[in-house]
């Protein structure tokens, strides 16, 4: 059984310059307000999650990600040579024009492009997933448990049920008390949803933001062990190094000025950092 500690999540690796390139690649594939989302507010963090996964399943290892959306994690695998099954998880109700991460029709069309198994279901209406019990070598779901109406243990449980014992499951989500929700109590703003799409005929937004030792907590209550959860920085640095929010920063503009300002305070107080990183072990029969 291989047992990821925490330095395995901060590990960057001799392949760290190989899975930028892949990202970067990967990205070439969206139209451009996803590829410049991609490469410069997430790289980081999609860099983080792939050496992650590459850390704990071998190349011929079945890998599930739920609720994966455009399936950036996945291309990359695959572009970096991933022989294994990989399998994504999505309704992608949300992906229609206006989603600045495409139409689902393309994301379906590059997943397919790349062999890559698709599973379009509601998995919050129905948690069952068609995968065998004890197959995968890791399951993934990143930023999906804030979007549920509901807390995720079903579908927590499901993904432990389709781990092979040993197996690593790895989640992350918004910190509900990072820095900036809490700059936007202070300054009299809700820190949550914006209130026109609450109102909305169709939600796509947070219901639940989780506290860092909460997301621990469900992988616990799901079935699983050798629990921990890391706070990263990584999504407020990209921003900053990267000069982008919502579109790219001319590199004296102010607002940049401030996107440096909330990394370093990140980097600084790790309970205020932007994402938090849990993962938990299927304990062997």
């Amino acid at each position: 059984m291989r047992v990821l500690h925490m330095q395995a999540f901060t590990n960057r690796g001799t392949k760290a310059a190989e899975i930028i390139e892949a990202i970067v690649a990967v990205s070439r594939d969206f139209p451009p307000e996803a590829a410049e989302t991609i490469q410069f507010e997430n790289l980081y963090k999609h860099r983080y999650e792939i050496d992650t996964i590459l850390a704990a399943a071998a190349a011929d290892a079945t890998v599930c990600d739920l609720g994966a959306g455009p399936g950036v994690n996945l291309l990359a695998l695959r572009r970096l040579g991933h022989r294994g099954r990989l399998v994504l998880v999505d309704r992608f109700d949300e992906y229609v024009a206006g989603n600045r991460m495409g139409p689902w029709q393309h994301i379906v069309s590059v997943l397919e492009d790349h062999d890559i198994e698709i599973v379009r279901k509601d998995f919050w209406a129905d948690a069952a997933l068609p995968l065998p019990a004890d197959d995968a070598a890791v399951a993934t779901c990143f930023d999906v448990v804030e979007h549920l109406p509901g807390h995720p243990l079903r579908q927590l449980r499901e993904l432990h049920r389709i781990l092979r014992p040993g197996g690593l499951c790895v989640i992350s989500g918004p910190n509900g008390v990072s820095l900036m929700k809490r700059l936007k109590v202070l300054a009299g703003r809700y820190p949550y949803a914006p209130f026109e799409a609450w109102v909305s005929d169709a939600f796509y937004e947070h219901y639940r933001e989780y506290a860092p030792p909460e997301y621990a907590e469900l992988l616990r209550r799901a079935g699983f062990t050798h629990v921990a959860y890391h706070a990263s920085a990584d999504v407020s640095v990209c921003r900053a190094s990267r000069g982008y929010h919502r579109r790219r920063l001319s590199p004296l503009s102010p607002t940049r000025a401030a996107l440096w300002g909330i990394a370093a305070a990140e980097l600084a107080l790790p309970g205020l950092r932007h994402t938090i990183y849990a993962w938990g072990v299927k304990e062997p029969h």
